[in-house]
């Protein structure tokens, strides 16, 4: 560390070859395996936005706007994975540890079965919350082999990938409600179910009682954005909330505490695509949800800055 600051514009200089010269060109032919896409301009823009204005979604009053912009977005998708609602978090490795809790504290699940392409996040989170962890026989390609689950499933989350890291396949999701509960890893093929055209693939998914989704996948956001679905969502919140104490106004929801505003990147990538121009490449025309221009003027007229105006 230097005793003297550098200055800005000599820091930029000297840091450009560095981040810019040497990072990973993940928009390459090349890097297609990465899972790991180029992004959209728009969200370069949000990204400016949001490090300048550093709201905390943890409060009401910190960011009084994208918390409801979040909301909006959540209310968005949730539909085409047949879920009520539920929150964003920075990647699927939170969005499981999420749904899991969720399956331990409401359906008093006692292990976790995965097949063996299951992503690592699945086993970290049964670590975590002290839940035993097994995987059952797979096809060579990682995938579940449905005839090989067997037995009493009542205290068990059966954990069902769609898209597994390494070859992108399918378990079978037409095994959705046969266990206690029922969480989809979709990180990677969840958005399909956005597609006219391809959607059907995941049929099965609307029957889980948990989905997680990471947006910095076929969605195309910058790191870090993911969101986690739930079908009966006010129970599943009601889990894995924590209220009380003298600085926080409203329950805090989920793994995070302090959080930045992700929502805004995905609001401004679907609304400068629309269905046809999907981010993610999806073939077929988006649906839009009804009312969503309404929601978007509402949003206008709320005062992000009452303090700021009753002084001018």
């Amino acid at each position: 560390m230097p005793e003297s600051g550098l200055g800005e514009i000599q820091t930029l200089a000297m840091l450009a070859p560095l981040v810019l010269g040497q990072a990973a060109n993940l928009g390459a032919a090349t890097a297609f395996a990465h899972m790991d896409p180029p992004t959209p301009w728009v969200t370069w823009a949000l990204t400016l936005w949001n490090v300048s204005l550093n709201q905390n979604l943890l409060h009401p009053a910190t960011a009084p706007v994208v918390r409801n912009i979040e909301q909006l977005v959540i209310s968005w998708l949730a539909p085409y994975f047949g879920m009520q609602g539920g929150h964003m978090t920075p990647g699927c490795t939170v969005a499981n540890l999420t749904a899991l809790w969720a399956a331990r504290e409401n359906a008093g699940v006692t292990e976790v079965i995965a097949s063996e392409g299951a992503h690592l996040s699945i086993a970290k989170a049964a670590h975590l919350l002290g839940l035993r962890y097994r995987t059952i026989a797979s096809e060579r390609t990682g995938a579940m082999i449905a005839e090989a689950l067997e037995g009493d499933l009542s205290r068990t989350v059966l954990v069902l990938t769609a898209g597994t890291t390494s070859g992108g396949r399918l378990d079978p999701l037409t095994l959705a409600g046969r266990a206690g509960w029922t969480h989809i890893d979709a990180a990677w093929a969840g958005p399909l179910r956005l597609s006219a055209r391809h959607g059907d693939r995941l049929a099965g998914l609307e029957r889980a009682d948990s989905v997680a989704v990471s947006a910095h996948k076929w969605l195309f956001q910058p790191k870090e954005s993911a969101f986690v679905l739930f079908r009966d969502v006010a129970s599943a919140h009601a889990a894995v909330s924590f209220g009380g104490g003298a600085y926080l106004a409203t329950p805090n929801i989920g793994v995070l505490g302090s959080h930045g505003a992700a929502a805004t990147l995905l609001l401004a990538t679907l609304l400068a695509c629309g269905g046809t121009g999907s981010p993610a490449g999806l073939t077929g025309v988006w649906k839009w949800p009804s009312g969503w221009r309404s929601s978007l003027r509402r949003m206008r007229t709320w005062n992000c800055w009452p303090d700021r105006r009753r002084a001018s």
